[in-house]
Protein backbone atom coordinates (compact mmCIF):
# COMPACT_ATOMS: atom_id res chain seq x y z
CA UNK A 1 0.00 0.00 0.00
CA UNK A 2 2.88 2.25 0.98
CA UNK A 3 4.43 1.89 -2.61
CA UNK A 4 1.14 2.72 -4.23
CA UNK A 5 1.07 5.81 -2.54
CA UNK A 6 4.49 6.94 -3.00
CA UNK A 7 3.95 6.32 -6.73
CA UNK A 8 1.18 8.21 -6.83
CA UNK A 9 2.99 11.17 -4.76
CA UNK A 10 5.79 11.11 -7.46
CA UNK A 11 3.09 11.11 -10.41
CA UNK A 12 1.82 14.65 -8.65
CA UNK A 13 4.87 15.91 -8.35
CA UNK A 14 6.40 15.07 -11.86
CA UNK A 15 3.18 16.44 -13.11
CA UNK A 16 3.13 20.01 -11.21
CA UNK A 17 6.89 19.91 -12.31
CA UNK A 18 6.00 19.79 -15.79
CA UNK A 19 3.63 22.46 -15.47
CA UNK A 20 5.72 24.72 -13.31
CA UNK A 21 8.59 24.42 -15.83
CA UNK A 22 6.33 24.91 -18.67
CA UNK A 23 5.47 28.13 -17.43
CA UNK A 24 8.65 29.46 -16.44
CA UNK A 25 9.77 28.05 -19.85
CA UNK A 26 6.52 30.26 -21.70
CA UNK A 27 5.46 27.06 -23.12
CA UNK A 28 4.81 23.63 -22.66
CA UNK A 29 6.13 22.61 -25.97
CA UNK A 30 9.53 22.88 -25.43
CA UNK A 31 9.16 20.54 -21.84
CA UNK A 32 7.22 17.79 -24.27
CA UNK A 33 10.56 18.17 -26.88
CA UNK A 34 13.12 17.41 -23.90
CA UNK A 35 10.74 14.73 -23.04
CA UNK A 36 11.36 13.27 -26.49
CA UNK A 37 15.26 13.93 -26.37
CA UNK A 38 15.67 12.86 -23.06
CA UNK A 39 13.65 9.34 -24.15
CA UNK A 40 16.31 8.81 -27.51
CA UNK A 41 19.31 9.38 -25.07
CA UNK A 42 18.14 6.82 -22.23
CA UNK A 43 17.61 4.53 -25.43
CA UNK A 44 20.73 5.01 -26.40
CA UNK A 45 22.34 4.24 -22.93
CA UNK A 46 20.60 1.03 -22.73
CA UNK A 47 21.82 0.04 -26.19
CA UNK A 48 25.03 1.20 -25.73
CA UNK A 49 25.39 -1.35 -22.07
CA UNK A 50 23.16 -4.13 -24.22
CA UNK A 51 25.71 -6.38 -24.74
CA UNK A 52 27.90 -5.54 -20.98
CA UNK A 53 24.03 -6.56 -19.46
CA UNK A 54 24.14 -9.40 -20.70
CA UNK A 55 27.71 -9.89 -19.08
CA UNK A 56 26.90 -8.24 -16.05
CA UNK A 57 24.20 -11.28 -15.72
CA UNK A 58 26.30 -14.08 -16.29
CA UNK A 59 28.77 -12.84 -13.84
CA UNK A 60 26.26 -12.32 -11.20
CA UNK A 61 24.88 -15.86 -11.56
CA UNK A 62 28.59 -16.64 -11.04
CA UNK A 63 29.07 -14.53 -8.34
CA UNK A 64 31.69 -12.09 -9.97
CA UNK A 65 31.23 -8.65 -8.23
CA UNK A 66 29.16 -6.02 -10.79
CA UNK A 67 30.05 -3.28 -12.50
CA UNK A 68 28.55 -0.02 -10.96
CA UNK A 69 29.20 1.97 -13.99
CA UNK A 70 27.18 0.02 -16.04
CA UNK A 71 24.61 -0.60 -13.75
CA UNK A 72 24.50 3.17 -13.06
CA UNK A 73 23.98 3.87 -17.05
CA UNK A 74 21.37 1.16 -17.52
CA UNK A 75 19.49 2.88 -14.65
CA UNK A 76 19.74 6.38 -16.38
CA UNK A 77 18.76 4.87 -19.71
CA UNK A 78 15.35 3.68 -18.01
CA UNK A 79 14.88 6.73 -15.75
CA UNK A 80 15.43 9.15 -18.71
CA UNK A 81 13.20 7.00 -20.29
CA UNK A 82 10.38 7.98 -18.18
CA UNK A 83 8.76 11.17 -18.90
CA UNK A 84 9.42 13.29 -16.47
CA UNK A 85 12.05 16.35 -15.20
CA UNK A 86 12.40 14.77 -11.94
CA UNK A 87 13.57 11.04 -12.91
CA UNK A 88 15.59 12.98 -15.40
CA UNK A 89 17.58 14.82 -13.00
CA UNK A 90 17.55 11.48 -10.82
CA UNK A 91 18.99 9.49 -13.95
CA UNK A 92 21.98 12.74 -14.26
CA UNK A 93 22.49 11.95 -10.20
CA UNK A 94 22.74 8.33 -11.40
CA UNK A 95 25.43 8.75 -13.73
CA UNK A 96 27.54 10.57 -11.24
CA UNK A 97 31.07 8.27 -10.48
CA UNK A 98 30.36 8.53 -6.74
CA UNK A 99 26.92 7.45 -7.08
CA UNK A 100 27.81 4.67 -9.07
CA UNK A 101 30.09 3.61 -6.83
CA UNK A 102 27.63 3.36 -3.66
CA UNK A 103 25.53 1.03 -6.14
CA UNK A 104 28.20 -1.02 -6.55
CA UNK A 105 28.82 -1.31 -2.99
CA UNK A 106 24.53 -2.18 -2.33
CA UNK A 107 24.51 -4.46 -5.07
CA UNK A 108 27.52 -6.36 -4.05
CA UNK A 109 26.19 -6.50 -0.75
CA UNK A 110 22.71 -7.97 -1.86
CA UNK A 111 24.66 -10.67 -4.01
CA UNK A 112 26.42 -11.47 -0.78
CA UNK A 113 23.14 -11.77 0.88
CA UNK A 114 21.82 -13.80 -1.65
CA UNK A 115 24.37 -16.27 -2.27
CA UNK A 116 24.83 -17.10 1.51
CA UNK A 117 21.03 -17.91 1.08
CA UNK A 118 21.11 -19.58 -0.95
CA UNK A 119 24.57 -21.86 0.12
CA UNK A 120 22.53 -22.31 3.69
CA UNK A 121 19.52 -23.44 1.87
CA UNK A 122 21.44 -26.23 0.07
CA UNK A 123 23.22 -27.00 3.26
CA UNK A 124 20.15 -28.01 4.63
CA UNK A 125 18.91 -24.99 6.40
CA UNK A 126 21.57 -23.70 8.55
CA UNK A 127 24.88 -22.81 7.81
CA UNK A 128 26.70 -23.58 10.83
CA UNK A 129 27.02 -27.16 9.07
CA UNK A 130 25.10 -29.24 11.30
CA UNK A 131 22.81 -31.36 8.80
CA UNK A 132 19.31 -32.51 9.13
CA UNK A 133 20.02 -34.69 6.67
CA UNK A 134 22.31 -36.71 8.66
CA UNK A 135 25.61 -37.69 7.47
CA UNK A 136 25.28 -36.64 4.16
CA UNK A 137 26.78 -33.44 4.41
CA UNK A 138 29.29 -34.56 7.14
CA UNK A 139 32.83 -34.64 5.33
CA UNK A 140 32.09 -38.51 5.22
CA UNK A 141 32.58 -39.31 1.20
CA UNK A 142 32.75 -37.52 -1.82
CA UNK A 143 31.39 -33.53 -0.90
CA UNK A 144 30.65 -32.89 -4.45
CA UNK A 145 28.13 -36.39 -4.45
CA UNK A 146 26.96 -35.02 -1.24
CA UNK A 147 25.99 -32.18 -2.37
CA UNK A 148 24.27 -32.92 -5.72
CA UNK A 149 22.24 -35.63 -3.51
CA UNK A 150 20.75 -32.91 -1.17
CA UNK A 151 19.98 -30.76 -4.51
CA UNK A 152 18.34 -33.86 -5.48
CA UNK A 153 16.09 -34.22 -2.26
CA UNK A 154 15.64 -30.31 -1.93
CA UNK A 155 14.05 -31.01 -5.42
CA UNK A 156 11.70 -33.63 -4.26
CA UNK A 157 13.37 -36.43 -6.04
CA UNK A 158 15.13 -39.77 -4.99
CA UNK A 159 18.14 -41.79 -6.24
CA UNK A 160 15.76 -44.12 -8.21
CA UNK A 161 16.66 -43.89 -11.97
CA UNK A 162 13.22 -45.37 -13.32
CA UNK A 163 12.85 -47.12 -17.07
CA UNK A 164 12.89 -50.35 -18.83
CA UNK A 165 14.94 -52.68 -18.82
CA UNK A 166 15.22 -54.83 -22.08
CA UNK A 167 17.53 -57.95 -22.46
CA UNK A 168 20.45 -57.62 -25.44
CA UNK A 169 22.35 -60.59 -26.95
CA UNK A 170 25.75 -59.80 -26.62
CA UNK A 171 26.99 -59.34 -30.55
CA UNK A 172 29.71 -61.71 -31.80
CA UNK A 173 33.16 -60.53 -32.67
CA UNK A 174 34.20 -61.77 -36.06
CA UNK A 175 37.89 -61.67 -37.60
CA UNK A 176 36.89 -60.86 -41.07
CA UNK A 177 40.25 -61.24 -43.46
CA UNK A 178 41.08 -57.81 -44.71
CA UNK A 179 39.37 -56.35 -48.05
CA UNK A 180 41.67 -55.62 -50.54
CA UNK A 181 41.53 -52.21 -52.68
CA UNK A 182 41.12 -54.00 -55.78
CA UNK A 183 37.96 -55.68 -56.03
CA UNK A 184 36.31 -57.11 -59.18
CA UNK A 185 32.76 -56.93 -59.12
CA UNK A 186 31.25 -57.79 -62.51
Amino acid sequence: MAYIFLILVMIVAEILTWVMVGRWLGSGWYVFFWFIAAFMIGLTLLKSCKAQLSTLQMNLMTGIAPDGSIIGRALAGVLLMIPGLLTDLLALLVLLPPVQRKMQTVAMGALQKRQGAMLSKMMGGNAAGANPLGAMGTGQGNPFADLMRQMDMMRGGSNVIEGEAHEVQAEQKRIDAPRSHKTNKR
